[in-house]
Order: C-alpha cells, then sequence, then structure tokens
C-alpha cells in the first residue's frame, strides 16, 4: 500500500523500529507517540510488516476494540488478526479471588 510504504520512509519512524529492534523500547521506556487518532492503525501494519512479529492491540472499550478489529483488517490485507471480546461472566459465578463461606477463596 502506498500510504504504508511512506510511513516507512519517515525519520521518526525509522527510529522507532530501531529502538523496538534493538530492545531499547520496551513497556518501561515506551512514550507516547502523539499521533492522532486515525493514524495509529496504519503505524500498526506499518510494523507489523516489518517486524513479523505478533502484535497486541489493546483498548479500554469492547466496541472501540471492535471497530479497530474492522479497521484492522483493511490495513493488514492478507495478514489474519484476531479479536478477543470479554468474556462472558454469568451472574451466578463470583469474581475471582472472591471470598466464599468459611473464608476459602473461591475459583469459579
Amino acid at each position: 500500500m502506498p500510504l504504508l510504504d511512506r510511513i516507512g520512509k519517515l525519520a521518526a519512524y525509522q527510529d522507532l523500529l530501531a529502538r523496538l529492534g534493538s530492545g531499547a523500547e520496551t513497556v518501561t521506556t515506551a512514550r507516547g507517540l502523539g499521533l492522532p487518532r486515525a493514524a495509529r492503525l496504519p503505524l500498526v501494519a506499518r510494523l507489523q510488516d516489518d517486524l513479523r512479529q505478533p502484535i497486541l492491540l489493546i483498548t479500554n472499550r469492547a466496541d472501540r476494540a471492535l471497530a479497530l478489529y474492522d479497521e484492522l483488517q483493511f490495513w493488514l490485507q492478507d495478514i489474519p488478526a484476531y479479536y478477543f471480546p470479554n468474556p462472558i461472566r454469568f451472574s451466578m459465578s463470583r469474581p475471582v479471588g472472591a471470598r466464599a463461606r468459611g473464608g476459602t477463596a473461591c475459583r469459579c
């Protein structure tokens, strides 16, 4: 895709790619890129193409995750993407770590 090719030629992108490849960019050292929302998925698609490693994209809302998944399909083209919806919580189950009668932890 021409747009992804142009992203790959940017100096800032090459710097990010070098930091990720060398291990210099980690969870504790990562800083925000200040990208507009519209540029995030093309960047993720280009990173996936260059790194050839799985990328986990996390969002705080289920509806946003589904929208990102749908749009990511366009940018990744032939590369598979997977959507992991929220697990179903049954009304009768207790949260993990909740105390049952008798003081024992329930791992439902």
